[in-house]
């Protein structure tokens, strides 16, 4: 099945998986320079969780 919608428009604005957003990227924040240094000099950027929602 094909869709426009992106996950932002699909996840309504109360539900508590945007809750749960939230808090991941705070946790992503603190741990953002430990995982940058896994991530390889070349391929495709990683896309970060904020951009999604």
């Amino acid at each position: 099945m094909f869709s426009d919608l992106t996950l932002a428009e699909r996840i309504p604005a109360g539900h508590p998986a945007r809750q749960m957003g939230v808090l991941v990227d705070r946790a992503l924040v603190q741990v953002d320079a430990e995982l940058e240094k896994l991530y390889a000099e070349t391929g495709r950027p990683s896309i970060a969780w904020k951009e999604i929602f």
